[in-house]
């Protein structure tokens, strides 16, 4: 897992094209690679939604660490300053 806190934004590497949801804690967004026109879904999520960083960290490496056909692939978590992004 790879969280991004020096310099770099998604934008650096992603159009944003769009929202694809908006569930209650988060908003997923659709995003395609600048270079390589690959899409992918990013999860947006509020800093003051999260009540325990590190439980929620803990969260995120076991999304992590899951491989199955039927279960979208999280590759990485971005902090910036008001949220946390999952490309």
């Amino acid at each position: 897992m790879v969280i991004n806190k020096h310099g770099e934004s998604v934008h650096d590497h992603y159009y944003i094209t769009g929202t694809i949801g908006n569930p209650y804690d988060s908003k997923a967004r659709l995003a395609v690679h600048k270079v390589t026109g690959i899409e992918r879904a990013i999860k947006e999520v509020p800093k003051a939604s999260i009540t325990d960083i590190h439980d929620y960290i803990k969260k995120l490496n076991l999304i992590a660490s899951l491989d199955h056909q039927n279960i979208v692939k999280y590759l990485r978590s971005e902090e910036h300053t008001s949220e946390l992004q999952s490309p």
